[in-house]
């Protein structure tokens, strides 16, 4: 049981490893948006882990206004 344990080990510290890369890729992605605001509401979504309502009180504005610029945000990095 401890080979195995030692195996577990080594890939989870394999997978954070990958987990790291793929953060640093996607603000990497993210930082090529020409808007401030989407760029925001996309780090406090998916990395600060913010609700919409936490996220529209940080940036001043509506919850749906929040939810529209995150949806313009995503097809933005689409293209």
């Amino acid at each position: 049981w401890l080979n195995k344990k030692f195996d577990i080990d080594a890939e989870i510290e394999s997978k954070e490893e990958e987990l790291k890369n793929l953060k640093a890729e996607a603000l990497l992605k993210i930082e090529t948006l020409n808007n401030e605001d989407y760029k925001c509401i996309l780090i406090e979504k998916y990395f600060n882990h913010l609700n919409w309502d936490d996220i529209a009180a940080k940036v001043y504005v509506s919850r749906s206004t929040v939810k529209r610029w995150h949806e313009c945000a995503l097809n933005s990095l689409k293209v």
